[in-house]
């Protein structure tokens, strides 16, 4: 059993062990190389020695210290706000074409909700075969899947994959899983379409006004009298052009 502090010296804590004292003496030593480490580089610095971040940094008191505010040249600031128009109406392009892809396979009327869905006719040679007509041998598929506008198998697909045991509700389940992914991801491209061209016109704006020519703010209140910033718009003063 170790001893323990004696009563007189209580005040100062627990009794210092040998292990305490292997860890206190390791930190310690590993402070000092540091330090040793750090003098070293000092005595060897060539005082002529430069480097390009010493304009945008500084030393006080022995303490490095960067500045925070850069400030840019305008013509830095358009080149940069032209690179990121770029990019900006490239990722628009990718969402657009992937938007009109979505609605081509989800059968999507464009714009409007008023004109008629598509229909499917067909032209037989009698009324007789009108009233003796047959969806699922005329579309040679599961009856299932007569009612389905898009992917509707046929029957030489289904023993083609060899779809064993799968009934009529796990195809619509299957198939409505699929689609309800599509128009989720639908949802989100449209949206996100709709946030780059926000921030197309925001950056676009920026180049207008960093242009040259005279330049008025007509501002665009709300209903308490307060400025709307996202409403603003800018207007410039006619030039005739030679």
């Amino acid at each position: 059993k170790e001893r323990q502090q004696p009563e007189a010296r209580k005040k100062f804590g627990l009794l210092e062990k040998k292990k305490d004292y292997k860890l206190r003496a390791i930190d310690y030593h590993r402070k000092q190389d540091y330090l040793h480490k750090l003098r070293q580089k000092a005595s060897f610095r060539n005082p002529d020695e430069f480097y390009f971040q010493m304009h945008s940094s500084r030393t006080e008191g022995g303490v490095h210290i960067k500045n925070k505010t850069i400030r840019r040249k305008a013509k830095e600031i358009k080149e940069a706000n032209t690179q990121d128009l770029g990019y900006l109406q490239m990722k628009r392009l990718q969402d657009k074409k992937r938007i009109e892809k979505l609605q081509a396979d989800l059968h999507m009327l464009s714009n409007t909700n008023t004109e008629a869905l598509n229909s499917h006719t067909i032209f037989v040679q009698s009324k007789e075969d009108v009233a003796n007509f047959d969806p699922v041998k005329h579309f040679d598929t599961n009856p299932g899947l007569v009612g389905q506008v898009h992917n509707r198998l046929k029957t030489k697909d289904l023993e083609t994959h060899k779809i064993e045991g799968l009934t009529n509700e796990r195809i619509k389940t299957k198939l409505a899983k699929k689609r309800l992914k599509k128009y989720k991801e639908l949802s989100e491209r449209i949206d996100r379409k709709k946030k780059l061209d926000e921030m197309v016109q925001k950056v676009q704006t920026q180049r207008n006004l960093m242009g040259k020519g005279r330049k008025r703010k007509l501002i665009v209140r709300d209903e308490f009298g307060n400025e709307d910033k996202s409403k603003t718009r800018y207007k410039w003063a006619q030039q005739r052009k030679k």
